[in-house]
């Protein structure tokens, strides 16, 4: 199932796995690609960052911007599967 399709039927936690795998895989891909492949990379990242606030917001509730980044930043550093799905 798709992380946006979860969202739609309100699975806030399963999305919210999936888009940190997909932050997690895009960002890894925009490394290793040419300047305008990454910035198109970094594009997609930054809309699966607006997919992950919605769904920590209707995780957790509401939170100042600065909380939400840390908030993501540590998700995405203390993933499970982060050097798995890395390599």
């Amino acid at each position: 199932m798709s992380a946006v399709y979860q969202m739609e039927v309100k699975d806030f936690k399963t999305a919210l796995d999936n888009l940190l795998k997909s932050k997690i895989i895009f960002e890894k891909i925009s490394q290793y690609k040419d300047t305008l492949e990454a910035i198109i990379y970094k594009e997609k990242v930054s809309q699966i960052e607006t997919l992950i606030r919605l769904c920590s917001f209707n995780l957790k509730g509401t939170m100042a911007a600065s909380e939400e980044e840390k908030l993501i930043n540590n998700m995405v550093q203390s993933y499970p599967e982060k050097k798995a799905i890395e390599e």
